[in-house]
């Protein structure tokens, strides 16, 4: 706990900060800003430090979001940290932070002698006049862009995003993370109508636990393309069996059906009558003509052959 915690009666205890956009009470950062964080504290150490400053706020405190949170419970809070959050934004250095009478302090230095007590009054201060210029011509600025957000009917912001439910799914995009499972390369969020956001892009986080999942997909995967492949191959063959039990079939039935074709045609070539060529009546006339004198003749020579013989 720090001296502000201290005098607030707070522990300040198990207050961390970590990467996996997931947490219950921490600061919880994505790990792009993580590795920036510790990159800072890495460098401030090997720089001879001991320490480094944080400083938390709850959003960006323009002149926007604080007339849009003007009425949350905290808004008196946050006005005490935003003194600390402005003398930042007009020096660009991170201020000098002291506590006196339970709050917080910005870049105010102590009279001769005097110190900060936490719990006990303010001493009286001072503070150079170039940065209580800078910091006059700031404020008023930012009042003038406050009341006209005050004015634009911003929309109020709703008392729960449902968190709760938000951090129980980042929670466990993170234990999935955690295990080197593959998962969405930012962590899921809920959108305002409740439906979940994911990035489309996977990965799997490079560890111990990351490498083993993965050799485990890959056999797992190896196992199952085999499995589907034996599949296909029995389908396959079954297939070809098939087919040729098919084909053998379609033979027998096309041998069947010639063997009767012939037979009927053998039948049908058995009953047909034999057919007797005949002339043409132009030509047959003579023929029949000339049959008729050669019988008429024969009988004429008969009958005078009998006459003869029986004296006729």
């Amino acid at each position: 706990p720090n001296a502000y915690d201290r005098a607030n009666g707070r522990t300040g205890s198990n207050l961390m900060v970590h990467g996996a956009c997931s947490s219950s009470g921490c600061y919880s950062m994505t790990d792009a800003q993580i590795e920036q964080i510790y990159a800072f504290g890495r460098d401030a150490f090997q720089g001879g430090q001991t320490e480094f400053q944080i400083q938390a706020f709850p959003f960006r405190m323009t002149a926007a979001n604080m007339a849009r949170y003007r009425n949350d419970p905290n808004y008196e809070f946050w006005k005490m940290l935003k003194v600390g959050y402005d003398n930042f934004e007009v020096t660009k250095v991170p201020p000098k932070v002291d506590v006196c009478e339970k709050r917080y302090v910005f870049n105010q230095v102590a009279a001769d002698g005097s110190t900060f007590n936490p719990t006990g009054a303010c001493p009286a201060t001072t503070q150079p006049d170039s940065l209580k210029s800078a910091i006059n011509a700031y404020q008023s600025t930012y009042e003038a862009a406050f009341n006209g957000a005050v004015k634009a009917s911003v929309p109020a912001p709703k008392p729960t995003i449902a968190g709760i439910k938000e951090a129980s799914i980042v929670s466990d995009w993170s234990k999935r993370r955690a295990r080197g499972e593959r998962v969405p390369i930012e962590p899921p969020s809920l959108n305002p109508d409740g439906t979940v956001a994911e990035t489309a892009r996977m990965g799997r986080i490079d560890s111990p636990a990351g490498r083993k999942m993965a050799a485990l997909d890959a056999e797992k995967a190896a196992k199952q393309k085999a499995e589907e492949q034996r599949l296909a191959a029995i389908e396959a063959a079954k297939a070809a069996k098939e087919a040729a039990k098919a084909q053998a079939l379609a033979e027998k039935e096309a041998a069947k059906a010639q063997a009767l074709a012939e037979k009927e045609a053998a039948k049908t070539a058995a009953e047909m009558p034999v057919a007797t060529a005949t002339a043409a009546p132009s030509d047959a006339a003579p023929a029949v003509e000339t049959q008729a004198a050669d019988a008429e003749s024969t009988a004429t020579r008969l009958k005078k052959k009998l006459l003869g013989m029986f004296g006729g």
